[in-house]
């Protein structure tokens, strides 16, 4: 959800903080309720981040096109 409000946030700013205030407290109360451990929710971000990089990779290969 962060990486969707970070990459659209030139066409809504206002709502970068709240979807990350948002995100936080998700993250915060998986790790108090015992759902997840912090490798989880680390490795979680590691895969979010591979995949807006492999996206933006293959965007890359089609505007060349």
């Amino acid at each position: 959800m962060f990486l969707v409000a970070v990459s659209t946030h030139d066409e809504f700013p206002r709502w970068t903080g709240v979807v990350g205030v948002l995100v936080a407290s998700i993250l915060l109360s998986m790790l108090y309720l015992g759902v997840h451990w912090v490798t989880d929710l680390a490795a979680g971000g590691v895969l979010a981040i591979g995949v807006v990089v492999a996206d933006r990779i293959a965007s890359r290969g089609d505007r060349a096109r």
